[in-house]
């Protein structure tokens, strides 16, 4: 997607969420698709560009904080990516996902 395709996502958003907000869909799992996409292509950064917004716009949600966790573990961000999880925990203590890439980073 690139730098500008990610800015380009983050502004029609924030556009589409300001004009039309009954109109689109604006539930966590879009902005984590596209998230994870971003991952997938391995663009690390617009991926943690887009999972903030989620975790901002949704941010009782240990979903989002996991998912933005695992961006910056794959950025190589390890102390990001362990607040991320933390946080993810401290919602959801259940979370399973979280507890395994702690424990996988070497840390709890």
């Amino acid at each position: 997607m690139g730098n500008g395709g990610v800015n380009a996502a983050l502004a029609q958003y924030h556009a589409l969420r300001a004009v039309q907000k009954p109109v689109y869909n604006f539930d966590e799992d879009e902005l984590n698709t596209l998230g994870y996409q971003l991952i997938r292509e391995r663009d690390y950064k617009g991926a943690i560009r887009i999972l903030s917004l989620n975790t901002e716009s949704y941010p009782k949600s240990g979903n989002t904080w996991d998912s933005l966790g695992e961006a910056y573990m794959d950025d190589c961000d390890i102390a990001d990516a362990v607040a991320n999880y933390h946080k993810s925990l401290s919602i959801n203590p259940r979370n399973q996902n979280a507890r395994e890439m702690l424990a996988k980073m070497g840390t709890r």
